[in-house]
């Protein structure tokens, strides 16, 4: 009697779950289906869209198809919008700068930068002085800019560079802003600044260990050390 009892009870189970099986199984297919089509999309808008403006700023062929070779859309970045819906203001800053200052400037959070920045304070002060001597910026503004920024160079950077600004290029709510940011990063590139392999940015698309967008990189990067590299990426000095 329990057997059967069971039984009859896994089959009502399995009537009244089945509908909601075959649904998500629908729209898992048909999420997957939009993902496929909107990557179609995206292929078409790099030789389409992009391509005409990187070539106008000098960007040969074969860096253009290096930069973006094997690279597809990471679905997995914030503030995405896909082709056919509505923008919306993100609920959520993904960024600690636009957090709250009580987040931002916790102890947690700041005490290893200012511990952090003592001691470099002390092993690089030839360097930062030299710094402050050019630029006239003290050496504790630099260090608290580079230890907030990545811990001193501690974060490393997973993200391929392209893979993101073309994502955000292609479908994030400020599409103009990060398509002016991935032909910067093709600029470097071509420029013989970074090699396309360590064009390895944070989320957002900033590179190296005082997290310069691709434009401000173009700007603003020394040469400090006088090697003939703009390095943020491995060079203190720089």
């Amino acid at each position: 009697m329990r057997d059967r009892s069971f039984r009859r009870y896994f089959r009502l189970l399995a009537f009244l779950l089945l509908p909601l099986l075959v649904s998500l199984t629908i729209h898992r297919s048909a999420h997957a289906a939009d993902h496929a089509a909107v990557e179609r999309q995206f292929q078409a808008w790099l030789t389409d869209s992009l391509w005409p403006d990187a070539k106008k700023l000098g960007i040969s062929e074969s860096t253009f198809k290096a930069a973006f070779k094997g690279v597809s859309l990471d679905w997995k970045l914030p503030d995405l919008v896909p082709p056919g819906e509505k923008p919306q203001v993100p609920k959520v800053q993904h960024q600690a700068e636009f957090g709250s200052p009580g987040a931002y400037f916790a102890e947690g959070a700041i005490g290893p930068v200012v511990a952090g920045g003592r001691d470099r304070l002390d092993r690089y002060g030839r360097v930062l002085a030299a710094v402050e001597k050019r630029y006239g910026v003290p050496g504790p503004i630099v260090l608290a800019i580079w230890g907030r920024e990545t811990g001193f160079g501690a974060a490393r950077l997973s993200y391929d560079a392209f893979s993101v600004l073309g994502t955000k290029a292609f479908m994030a709510l400020r599409k103009d802003l990060f398509r002016k940011e991935l032909l910067a990063a093709l600029e470097i590139v071509q420029k013989g600044y970074i090699d396309v392999g360590a064009m390895k940015s944070s989320w957002a698309g900033a590179l190296g260990q005082p997290q310069f967008m691709p434009s401000s990189y173009l700007e603003h990067a020394v040469d400090f050390d006088g090697d003939g590299k703009r390095d943020i990426l491995d060079s203190l000095s720089d």
